[in-house]
C-alpha cells in the first residue's frame, strides 16, 4: 500500500490478475473501449479490487462488475470524482480487527478522549473529536504542518497528545473510539508553529509507544513523509497547490481537472479545501494519466468498435443495478 505516482505501478499478483480479466472481458465481447476509457475503466477496476482487499470484502460477481465498467462516461466529471473517493477509501479508510476493550477501558478511553483541561475547546461531531489548543491559528499567512499517527487507541495517549497540544499551539482530531479501527491515521495533529524539528522529536516516542504495527504492511501508509514508523508530516495543501495541480490535467484530462476544482469548491471556505490524502489521489490520478499518455495509452488491448450487440444490451440491463 504505498503511496504510488502510478497507480499501475507495483501491482500484486491479485491486482494484475484482477485486472486481466478486463482485457479478456473486451476480447470475449468484442466490446471497444478507447484509450483513455480502458485506463480509466482499469483505475476504477483497481481502487474497487483495493477497497475490497481493505474491508475484508470478496467480489462476488465480477462480470457484472465489468459489464457496469464498461458502461462508464469518463467524460462526466462526476465519476471522476467518485473513482477519486474509491481510491480515498481505499487508501485511508480501513478495517482492522475489532478492539479488545474491557468496559472499564472504554469508559478510561472516552474520559480521555473527552477531556477538556488546560485546552480551549473539545468539539465533539458525529466521526471526528477535535481538541484545540489555547493560541491555536492556521492564518491565511502560515503554513500548517501536518502530523499522522497510526497508532493504538489508549486512554494514556490522549494525555500525551494534549501536552503536545498545549506546547506547539495545536488542534488535534481523531475518530470517536466506535469508529478508530477504521482508518489507517487515526490521529492527525494541526500547527502552525514552525519548531519542526523539536516537534518531530516529542512525537516519535509517542508513536514509539503506542504504534499500531499488527498488519506490517499498513503502519507507514500514511500521507507525507515518513519521520518514523507510525508517523508521517507534511504541510495541508492550499488553494494555490490544487490549482497548479489542476493546471497539470487541464490540456489533457479537462473532466478529471474539473472534477478537482469541483472537489475543492466543495470546502470553498476552508483554508485547505482537500486533505492531504484527497490530493495524493488526484496527484496519482494526474501523474498516472500523464505516464500512460506518453506511452500512446499502451494499456489497450486489440479490441473494435461494435455499434450494437447482445454485450451492449447486457451492460445497459446490468449496469443500473450497481447505480
Amino acid at each position: 500500500m504505498d503511496r504510488q505516482q502510478n497507480c499501475f505501478e507495483a501491482l500484486s499478483r491479485g491486482e494484475r490478475s484482477f485486472l486481466k480479466s478486463y482485457d479478456v472481458f473486451l476480447r470475449a465481447n468484442n466490446v471497444f473501449r478507447s484509450g483513455r476509457e480502458q485506463m480509466f475503466d482499469k483505475m476504477f477496476l483497481l481502487a474497487h479490487f483495493r477497497n475490497a482487499v481493505a474491508q475484508n470484502r470478496i467480489i462476488a460477481d465480477r462480470s457484472r462488475l465489468l459489464h457496469f465498467t464498461v458502461a462508464k462516461n469518463w467524460e462526466d466529471f462526476r465519476n471522476l470524482q467518485e473513482l477519486a473517493l474509491d481510491f480515498y477509501e481505499a487508501r485511508e479508510l480501513l478495517q482492522y480487527p475489532p478492539l479488545l476493550l474491557e468496559n472499564k477501558d472504554i469508559v478510561a478511553v472516552k474520559k480521555a478522549q473527552l477531556r477538556r483541561g488546560a485546552l480551549a475547546d473539545v468539539r465533539e461531531e458525529e466521526y471526528w473529536i477535535r481538541k484545540y489548543a489555547p493560541g491555536y491559528s492556521p492564518g491565511r499567512d502560515r503554513k500548517s504542518r501536518r502530523y499522522a499517527l497510526n497508532v493504538n487507541i489508549h486512554q494514556d495517549l490522549f494525555a500525551e497528545l494534549d501536552a503536545f497540544a498545549l506546547k506547539y499551539h495545536c488542534q488535534y482530531k481523531f475518530p470517536k473510539l466506535e469508529y478508530w479501527q477504521q482508518r489507517i491515521d487515526p490521529v492527525l495533529i494541526y500547527t502552525a508553529d514552525e519548531n519542526y524539528d523539536a516537534q518531530a522529536s516529542d512525537l516519535k516516542p509517542v508513536a514509539a509507544r503506542f504504534l499500531r504495527a499488527d498488519i506490517a504492511e499498513r503502519t507507514n501508509s500514511l500521507s507525507g513523509e515518513r519521520i518514523a514508523d507510525g508517523l508521517f508530516a507534511g504541510f495541508e495543501k492550499t488553494v494555490a497547490d490544487i490549482y497548479r495541480l489542476g493546471m497539470r490535467a487541464k490540456k489533457d484530462f479537462p473532466a478529471l481537472a474539473k472534477a478537482l476544482g469541483m472537489s475543492a469548491r466543495k470546502n470553498g471556505g476552508n483554508l485547505h479545501p482537500l486533505s492531504a490524502g484527497q490530493f495524493e489521489v488526484y496527484e496519482m490520478m494526474i501523474n498516472t494519466g500523464l505516464q500512460v499518455a506518453a506511452r500512446d495509452f499502451s494499456l489497450e488491448p486489440q479490441s473494435r468498435p461494435l455499434a450494437k450487440s447482445r454485450i451492449i444490451r447486457e451492460i445497459r440491463d446490468t449496469s443500473a443495478g450497481l447505480e
